[in-house]
C-alpha cells in the first residue's frame, strides 16, 4: 500500500513490518492531527463513567478508554502478532513542537516517533500513532525501535500506567489515504506513566478497519 512518507527498504527486526522510510527532512518534520468535529479534554479515565453511548459505542469505549496495552488489544482483536512500521523518529525542539499537551516533563531533549501498527501477516492499518519521548528514555525503553511500545514494555516487565487527557473525533485526508477509509476517526492522547512520572505522550487514531471485530463506534 502507499505510505504517508517516501519508504526504503530495510531488514525488519522481530515484530516489525517489513520497510521503513528515509529520514524525512523539513517539509516532512509534521505529525498528523485530526481536525476535530468533537474533543473532550482533560478526561480522567479512573473517573469518568464514559462518554454517552450515541457518540461511541461501549464496545470501542472499552478499546479507546481502557488501560491495557494497545499492541496487546489489537492482536487480541485481528488474532494475529503486530509489527510496527516507523513512518518517522527524529529530535524535535519541544518549544516549537505543537503537540496535544505540553512536552516539559520530557525535558528539552526531545524525539517524536511516528508509526502505523498493524498485523505482521497483511499490510492493513490498524492504528496511527505519535509518540514524544526523552531521547536517553526512547533509547533504554525501545532498544529496538521497530517493536511496537506495549511489545517492548511487556517484555521488560516495567509497570507502567496510563493517564488519558483527552478524546478526538474528526476527519484527516492524511488518514484517510493511510488507513483506506473515510473519516471522521477516533483518537486519544495520554501519558504513559512509570512510577506515577510521565514516560511519554502518546497521540492514537483509530482505524475504522477496528469496526469488522468491535462493530460500528456509535
Amino acid at each position: 500500500m502507499a505510505s504517508l512518507f517516501p519508504l526504503a527498504q530495510s531488514q525488519p527486526s522481530s515484530g516489525a513490518i517489513s520497510s521503513t522510510p528515509a529520514q524525512q527532512g523539513s517539509e516532512g518534520n509534521t505529525w498528523i492531527q485530526l481536525e476535530p468535529i468533537w474533543q473532550s479534554a482533560q478526561l480522567d479515565a479512573t473517573a469518568s463513567p464514559g462518554i454517552p453511548h450515541r457518540r461511541l459505542s461501549p464496545v470501542w469505549q472499552l478499546l479507546v478508554l481502557g488501560d491495557g496495552y494497545t499492541t496487546r488489544n489489537l492482536s487480541l482483536l485481528s488474532g494475529q502478532p503486530i509489527g510496527a512500521h516507523i513512518l518517522e523518529s527524529l529530535a524535535v525542539d519541544p518549544a516549537q513542537e505543537q503537540a496535544p499537551a505540553a512536552l516539559d516533563p520530557l525535558g528539552h531533549q526531545v524525539q517524536r516517533r511516528q508509526v502505523w501498527l498493524g498485523s505482521q501477516t497483511d499490510d492493513i492499518p490498524l492504528l496511527y500513532a505519535t509518540s514524544w519521548w526523552n531521547q536517553a528514555q526512547i533509547k533504554a525503553t525501545l532498544p529496538d525501535p521497530h517493536l511496537p511500545i506495549g511489545t517492548s514494555l511487556m517484555g521488560s516487565g516495567l509497570d507502567v500506567s496510563r493517564q488519558i487527557l483527552g478524546l478526538w473525533w474528526g476527519h484527516s485526508p492524511q488518514l484517510e489515504h493511510l488507513f483506506g477509509y473515510s473519516g471522521p476517526f477516533w483518537g486519544r492522547h495520554y501519558w504513559l506513566m512509570r512510577q506515577q512520572q510521565p514516560l511519554t505522550l502518546i497521540y492514537e487514531v483509530f482505524s475504522p478497519h477496528l469496526s469488522q471485530w468491535l462493530g460500528d463506534p456509535c
